[in-house]
C-alpha cells in the first residue's frame, strides 16, 4: 500500500505545482506587457522593433546558427543601421557575429564533434594571417585601431561559412540569400539614380549625376557585391535547370542589377559585367543546347535597352585606358609606390594601413592629384606594400587552394551528373574570378567580399564530398537490394 500512497502523493504534487504555474503565468504575462508598454513610451518604436528582431533572430540563431551566418553575410546589403539610426549604437551585427561562433561552438561541445572542415587554402590563409600579424607588431601604428577588428571580422566570418555551410541545401539557401541582398541594394541604386538622392553617404557626382551605389560603401563596392550573383541569375535563365517562373524572375533580377551597374558609372562594373557575361555564355551553361536561342533572345533585349543607357556613361566608360585620368592615375600611382615600398621592407611591409601612412614618402614624382588619396587600389597590391613578399607569396597560395576546392568541387559534380549542383560550382568559380579580377584595381583584403568567395569555395567543395558520398551510399544499398 505504500508505494500506491506514494504514487498518489507524487500525482497531487504535480498538480500542485502545475496549478501554481499557471496561477504564476498570467501573472508574468502582465508584467512583461506593462515592460513593454512603458519601453514603448520610452523607447523609439524603431528601437524597440530593432530588439524585437533581434532577440527572435538570436534564439533562432541559438538553434541553427547557420541562421546566423546568412544574416551576418547578407547585413552589407541592407544596411539596417543606415535607414534606422537609432540601431547603430547597438552594433546588432557584431554581437549576432560572436553568438553565431559561439552557437557553432556550443553545439560542437555538445555533440563532443571538434571536427574542423579541411580546405586546401586553410593552410595558407593560416600563414598569412601569422604574417599580418607579425608585420603589425614590427610596424606599429596608431591605425591598427581602425584595421584591425575588421580584419579579424572577416577571417571569423571565413570560418564560420567554412564550418557552417557543409550541404548542397546549405549552398542553395548561403546563395539565395546574396541574390535578395543584392536585388535589394539595385533597387535602392536605381532609386538614388531616379531621384538625385545621395543616400548613404554616396555624394561622388559625375556630370552632375549621382553615382549609384545602392546599400554598399561605394559605386565600385556596390557593383562587386551585385554581379556576384549574376552568373547563377543567368545561369539559371540560360539553361533547364529551374522550372520557367523561376527563370524569368532571374531574368528580371539581372535586368535590374545590371541597371544598377550602369547607373553607378563605374569603369570597374562595366569590365567585371563583361566578363560575368561572357563567362556564363561560354563555361556557366557549357553543355546546355537549350541556351542558344535564349542567348540571342537576351541579346536583342539588351540591345533595345541600350537606348535607355545614360550617355554618361559612355563617357565615363571612354576614359577608362586614359592614364591621364585621376582615377587611373591614382591606380598606377599606388602600383608604383607599393612596388618601392615591397622592396624597402621585403619580410615584414609597412604593416596593417601602412600604405596610407607612407604613400607619400613612396608616391612617385608624377603622382599629382594622387598625392590626396592613400588607398592601395588593388588586394594585392596591400597584400605586398602592407605585409611584405612572403605574404604575398602565401596570399597567392590562398588564390591556388581557392582554385584547388574549386576543380574537386567540379570533379565530383560532374561525376555524380548533378546539372543543378553543377552549374552552382561553375557560377561561384566565375564569381570568385570577377572578384579577383575586380581586386586588381580594388582593394579589398581588409573587405568582406574577398573572404565571402573564399569561405564559399571551400563550402562548395564540402557539399560535393558530402552529396557524393550520400550518392554513392544509395547506390550500394540499391545495390545490396538487387543482390
Amino acid at each position: 500500500m505504500m508505494p500506491e500512497a506514494t504514487g498518489i502523493q507524487h500525482m497531487e504534487q504535480l498538480g500542485e505545482q502545475d496549478q501554481q504555474v499557471r496561477t504564476v503565468a498570467p501573472r508574468l504575462l502582465a508584467l512583461g506587457c506593462v515592460i513593454f508598454a512603458l519601453m514603448l513610451l520610452l523607447m523609439p518604436l524603431e528601437l524597440l522593433i530593432a530588439l524585437f528582431m533581434a532577440t527572435l533572430l538570436a534564439m533562432a540563431t541559438i538553434i541553427d546558427p547557420f541562421i546566423g551566418l546568412l544574416v551576418i553575410v547578407t547585413a552589407p546589403y541592407f544596411m539596417a543601421p543606415q535607414w534606422f539610426p537609432a540601431v547603430a549604437d547597438l552594433h546588432l551585427v557584431k554581437l549576432l557575429s560572436l553568438l553565431t561562433f559561439g552557437s557553432w561552438i556550443w553545439k560542437m561541445t555538445a555533440a563532443r564533434d571538434f571536427t574542423f572542415i579541411r580546405a586546401p587554402h586553410h593552410t595558407p590563409i593560416f600563414f598569412l594571417c601569422l604574417l599580418m600579424a607579425i608585420s603589425c607588431v614590427m610596424n606599429p601604428s596608431p591605425t591598427y585601431r581602425d584595421t584591425l577588428p575588421p580584419v579579424v571580422q572577416m577571417v571569423g566570418m571565413y570560418v564560420v561559412i567554412v564550418n557552417l555551410t557543409r550541404t548542397p541545401k546549405h549552398v542553395n539557401v548561403l546563395v539565395a540569400s546574396l541574390i535578395i541582398g543584392a536585388l535589394f541594394a539595385s533597387l535602392v541604386a536605381l532609386y538614388q539614380y531616379k531621384t538625385g538622392t545621395a543616400m548613404f553617404g554616396h555624394k561622388v557626382m559625375y556630370e552632375g549625376v549621382v553615382r549609384a551605389g545602392g546599400t554598399l560603401v561605394g559605386a565600385n563596392t556596390y557593383c562587386l557585391a551585385v554581379v556576384l550573383v549574376l552568373p547563377v541569375l543567368l545561369g539559371l535563365f540560360l539553361t533547364n535547370r529551374a522550372r520557367m517562373p523561376l527563370r524569368y524572375l532571374c531574368l528580371g533580377a539581372s535586368i535590374v542589377i545590371l541597371a544598377g551597374v550602369i547607373v553607378s558609372h563605374s569603369r570597374s562594373g562595366l569590365a567585371i559585367t563583361l566578363i560575368a557575361l561572357m563567362g556564363t555564355a561560354v563555361y556557366v551553361t557549357k553543355g546546355a543546347k537549350e541556351r542558344w536561342p535564349r542567348l540571342i533572345a537576351l541579346a536583342v533585349v539588351f540591345m533595345l535597352l541600350l537606348p535607355l543607357v545614360p550617355q554618361t556613361f559612355w563617357q565615363r566608360a571612354k576614359t577608362s585606358t586614359d592614364v591621364e585620368e585621376v582615377s587611373i592615375n591614382n591606380r598606377l600611382a599606388a602600383l608604383y609606390a607599393g612596388v618601392r615600398m615591397a622592396l624597402d621592407r621585403p619580410l615584414t611591409g609597412m604593416g596593417l594601413g601602412g600604405f596610407r601612412e607612407q604613400f607619400r614618402n613612396y608616391a612617385p614624382p608624377w603622382a599629382g592629384r594622387a598625392m590626396t588619396f592613400h588607398a592601395a587600389h588593388s588586394i594585392y597590391n596591400e597584400a605586398l606594400a602592407n605585409h611584405g613578399i612572403p605574404a604575398f607569396i602565401c596570399f597567392i597560395l590562398v588564390l591556388v587552394g581557392i582554385g584547388r576546392s574549386f576543380a574537386e568541387a567540379h570533379r565530383l559534380a560532374s561525376d555524380m551528373n548533378d546539372l543543378w549542383f553543377l552549374l552552382i560550382v561553375r557560377a561561384m568559380v566565375l564569381s570568385t574570378v570577377v572578384a579577383l579580377a575586380f581586386h586588381a584595381t580594388e582593394g579589398g583584403l581588409y573587405n568582406y567580399f574577398f573572404w565571402i568567395v573564399a569561405g564559399i569555395s571551400a563550402a562548395v567543395r564540402t557539399a560535393a564530398q558530402y552529396a557524393h558520398s550520400q550518392t554513392k551510399e544509395s547506390a550500394e544499398a540499391s545495390a545490396e537490394e538487387a543482390a
